[in-house]
């Protein structure tokens, strides 16, 4: 209790000799716990450098021994300070419960910067690896397995390449511990085994690039090439077996993209022969596997090697591969565009760079004609058109495929958002449902989703916002509890920044939830309702109801059908009138009848029900009453063709194969097989005058 803290830190320093007399395993008295919390920095620190000393004293039986160098002398009032506490040997197999060390927890300072604990833990391993103390491998075993657990973000690769590296310890105690915490941290995780190597293929390729290979020496010999063969393919065996694949040339095949990049831009005999185990592994040669993989290569030297470094793993390549730079590009042109785009989010300059290089070597019946030496952004938008469809299908692809780990996926949804920005306006307009196909597609990405759609509507025509508001509004509206503020300020742009391009669509937008975050986006649709419902009567407002109800897209149908369901409930009488005061019903009657009935065929099961539903709010209506001549679908879906050359065939089934393309708002793959099937019919017939009208 003294006032002077050095008295107070000597005294905790010494405080484990008070407890000798006490029962072994015993805990810290609560008091001395409780004083040491609210004490100063330095108190706290002493206590902190004595636990090992409380813990052999908790142990049970210890040793006290002078730990000063200095004779003692009777002027030295604080001698508790130079005593240390040692475990005796006899009871060294006794343990001590975890929860006698859990009062200390406080002692860890939360400020310490992640990177010091983390220099921290690797300079423990370090020292167990130089002086094989597998003792200390497995206790760090132990606390990396809990980091891991209970980690987020870059503690989970962390952990799991030190666990990796203990996997491969010569010690079977060292690697069989590691293998177990792998799994544990796997299962933490409630994910498959082979999802969590996908989520960090990268790293963990990266760690087994070159071990084991042998030496640059151009004097190997055969013996010693023999042995670093089989340790590559042990390495991986073990890598392969702890993530439970079923045998090591499926491993392969899933990590060759990977590891291949590293091993090439080494650009060395050591790399060449590593490359030639992972070929003979496979049964393929090195120049076939090589070629196979360019493109994966490729798009790692030009985002991760300097200029020189780039040069000489090229021309290493082409050695290896003995095919000429140029024709190695073009083997698979498309697909090197792909993946140095997927990487233009992180490495803009380089990705830039490398599609420079890929126009230069470009052939002549290449689509873009333009010039080949590409330095501005304009010129490049206009060299990357003619392959954007089949870059935005390789992006959709990665969103979308389970064996493409969460961190690539996201590195795919922010490379988007830098190929939006990059192509512009006049290039994403032209692609724009094919746009918000793949942006659908990234939706389970609940931070980086408004962030992309807020790019995408920024990169959009103006004239387009109009046509696509209600597409936008349906797909952003489940955010808006998780993100509304991101949210709310895309409806910002939409209807208040933009009013006057979506004047005339703001009719579709009446389903908007009750947010603070949209409270001034919802007056000014409350304004222009009031502005309209002045000379806008029911009728009107059913003919508006019976469009938005055949919109292409199915979550705007369940929104349009629910609001139809409340306006027939408000306007009974009108509609009764509607239906009975004449010898046959008011025109709109029938069509709104022709309209639902047709909603009733909907493949969605929600919307039939909601058609439904309306019908039993229209009421019972005689049919023979019902002039279905007045309806403006009718006759066209009952258009006799004399055979596949009638062009009234050719309009029909473009008109079809069109809905089918603007339906699939959220399948990538069924909105694919449509527009290649309207590519097709186009062909068929270049000239028809249904073709015009479509386009």
């Amino acid at each position: 209790m003294s006032s002077h803290e050095v008295i107070r830190a000597s005294c905790v320093k010494g405080f484990f000799i008070l407890l000798q007399q006490q029962n072994s395993c015993n805990q810290i008295p609560k008091m001395l716990i409780d004083r040491v919390k609210v004490d100063s920095d330095i108190v706290k620190r002493e206590f902190a450098s004595v636990l090992g000393q409380l813990v052999c004293t908790l142990h049970g039986m210890f040793d006290l021994t002078n730990s000063s160098v200095e004779p003692f002398f009777e002027h030295v009032d604080l001698f508790c300070k130079n005593l240390k506490a040692t475990p005796q040997r006899e009871c060294s197999s006794s343990q001590v419960r975890a929860s006698v060390c859990k009062p200390f927890l406080f002692l860890l300072a939360e400020k310490t910067p992640s990177p010091v604990k983390l220099g921290e833990m690797k300079e423990a391993y370090t020292h167990a690896q130089i002086s094989r103390n597998n003792e200390l491998k497995d206790t760090l075993i132990l606390t990396t397995g809990d980091i891991g657990r209970a980690a987020k973000g870059d503690l989970i690769p962390f952990a799991l390449l030190h666990l990796l590296h203990c996997l491969l310890s010569k010690s079977a105690s060292v690697s069989g511990a590691a293998y177990t915490e792998i799994r544990a941290l796997v299962a933490a995780k409630s994910v498959k085994l082979q999802n969590f190597f996908s989520q960090y293929k990268k790293p963990i390729c990266q760690m087994t690039a070159l071990p084991g290979t042998p030496c640059q020496s151009a004097e190997m010999r055969k013996q010693d090439v023999a042995h670093h063969r089989e340790v590559a393919l042990n390495t991986l065996s073990e890598i392969a077996n702890v993530f439970d694949f079923p045998d090591l040339n499926r491993f392969l095949t899933r990590t060759l993209q990977v590891l291949l990049p590293d091993l090439a831009a080494k650009a060395s005999p050591a790399a060449s022969a590593l490359i030639r185990t992972l070929g003979k592994q496979l049964n393929v040669n090195r120049r076939e596997i090589l070629i196979n993989n360019f493109k994966y290569i490729f798009s790692h030297l030009v985002c991760s090697c300097t200029k020189d470094e780039l040069e000489r793993a090229l021309h290493y390549l082409k050695n290896e591969t003995e095919i000429e730079l140029g024709s190695l590009l073009r083997q698979d042109f498309q697909g090197l565009h792909n993946e140095l785009l997927l990487r233009i989010g992180e490495h803009y300059q380089q990705v830039f760079n490398g599609l420079s290089i890929l126009a230069s070597f470009a052939s002549s019946d290449d689509p873009y004609q333009g010039p080949r030496d590409i330095t501005s952004p304009e010129l490049m938008a206009d060299y990357l058109q003619p392959k954007l469809l089949g870059i935005l299908a390789f992006f959709n692809m990665q969103l979308l495929s389970s064996s493409v780990g969460i961190e690539d996926k996201k590195m795919a949804l922010n490379s988007l958002m830098s190929l939006m920005k990059l192509m512009g306006p006049k290039h994403v307009s032209s692609v724009r449902v094919k746009m918000m196909t793949t942006l659908r597609t990234g939706l389970r990405f609940k931070d980086d989703f408004p962030e992309a759609w807020d790019c995408f509507v920024r990169c959009l025509d103006h004239a387009y916002l109009g046509p696509l508001l209600s597409h936008v509004i349906v797909a952003l509206l489940p955010l808006i509890h998780m993100q509304p503020k991101e949210t709310a300020a895309i409806f910002h742009y939409l209807i208040i920044e933009n009013r006057d391009a979506v004047q005339d669509f703001l009719h579709e937008i009446y389903f908007l939830p009750d947010h603070p975050e949209l409270e001034k986006i919802k007056a000014v649709l409350q304004e222009y309702r009031k502005e309209t419902s002045e000379s806008t009567d029911l009728q009107t407002t059913l003919q508006l109801s019976m469009k938005a109800i055949q919109h292409e897209n199915v979550d705007v149908r369940i929104h349009a059908l629910t609001s139809l369901k409340e306006t027939l409930y408000k306007n009974q009488e009108k509609l009764i009138k509607y239906a009975t005061d004449s010898e046959t019903v008011e025109p709109v009657i029938s069509q709104l009848v022709t309209v639902i009935l047709k909603g009733c065929q909907d493949a969605n099961s929600q919307v039939r029900l909601l058609c439904g539903e309306c019908l039993g709010e229209l009421g019972a209506i005689d049919p023979g009453r019902l002039d279905f001549s007045t309806t403006e679908t009718q006759g066209k879906d009952f258009t006799f063709v004399t055979g596949v050359e009638d062009l009234s065939f050719a309009y029909g089934l473009l008109m079809e194969l069109t809905r089918a393309y603007l339906a699939y708002a959220d399948n990538s793959r069924a909105q694919d097989s449509a527009a290649y099937a309207i590519q097709r019919n186009t062909v068929q017939w270049p000239r028809s005058p249904a073709v015009e009208e479509i386009s």
